[in-house]
């Protein structure tokens, strides 16, 4: 799930998420995989904390936006590029989570079993104005202290599907077609903390695609099939693992996927031309 809505953080913390949400292009202008909805970022789920601690390894960690979701049992760790994030979704109290499975929609604590289901889930923001005309039925979760609640597709109940849910444009990560963009933020403390967020030890700038580890049995399910029209992002469902594809300046390709733990790849791609949408 996302950070705290801006409007309930203090201090550095909601400095930081309004300049994130400021000075940035839009969310983008490439055809979304259907007229209401495109894609925003992505979660991994994490029995406890050392695939977050792995990722931090090669990704600069926004250790401001870290957030405990009440009510939720889940902490989310957050690592931004310049098009997308990756949240680590850890699981902090398995009770707590299994008394809001039904308020969620989903029993999600198996899916943080290994074996036990889709161990990720894919948010979009649904675009235009309430009531959102969405190409999935709709289960709205609403989280401790959210205003609005989450729009989570009704075939999340089966844990093998992978997991989907949107939220309003509000919500919107912002898009940035270069980190020179943050230049814009006029609070020095916040545009140097933002740009530290941006620049990452491996050299990531943004996330151009994702290969999900689906069950057969789940690769023709709704969910699926939404995912692999995603436009503004390429995903392959099927194999083994989950496989997450970055663009890296400076690199020229040959370099092997990094493992971060058994069920997460990381491969490096050399940047793309530039793409006005900031994707």
């Amino acid at each position: 799930m996302k950070p705290s809505p801006v409007a309930e953080r203090t201090g550095l913390l909601g400095s930081i998420a309004l300049s994130l949400a400021a000075c940035a292009s839009p969310a983008g202008d490439g055809a979304p995989l259907h007229e209401s909805v495109q894609f925003d970022h992505v979660v991994l789920l994490a029995p406890d904390s050392r695939l977050g601690d792995a990722l931090a390894e090669r990704f600069t960690e926004a250790t401001a936006l870290e957030t405990r979701h009440a009510g939720q049992g889940t902490r989310g760790r957050y690592f931004l590029l310049l098009n997308a994030f990756v949240e680590v979704l850890e699981l902090v109290d398995a009770d707590e989570a299994r008394a809001n499975a039904e308020a969620f929609g989903s029993d999600y604590v198996e899916r943080f079993a290994p074996g036990g289901g889709a161990p990720f889930a894919v948010g979009l923001v649904a675009l235009g104005e309430a009531p959102f005309d969405l190409p999935f039925d709709v289960h709205e979760y609403r989280a401790e202290g959210a205003p609005e609640p989450y729009l989570m597709a009704r075939g999340n109940r089966e844990p093998a599907v992978p997991f989907v849910y949107a939220t309003g444009p509000e919500r919107a990560y912002p898009r940035r077609g270069s980190i020179d963009e943050v230049d814009g933020i006029e609070d020095p403390e916040i545009r140097e903390a933002v740009r530290s967020y941006l620049n990452h030890p491996s050299g990531a700038t943004r996330l151009v695609g994702i290969e999900f580890g689906v069950p057969e049995e789940a690769q023709g399910s709704a969910n699926a099939l939404l995912l692999e029209r995603l436009s503004e992002i390429d995903v392959i469902i099927g194999g083994p693992a989950i496989e997450l594809v970055f663009e890296v300046e400076g690199h020229v390709g040959g370099e092997p996927a990094a493992s971060p733990a058994p069920h997460v790849r990381l491969r490096w791609v050399p940047p793309r031309a530039a793409d006005p949408g900031g994707r």
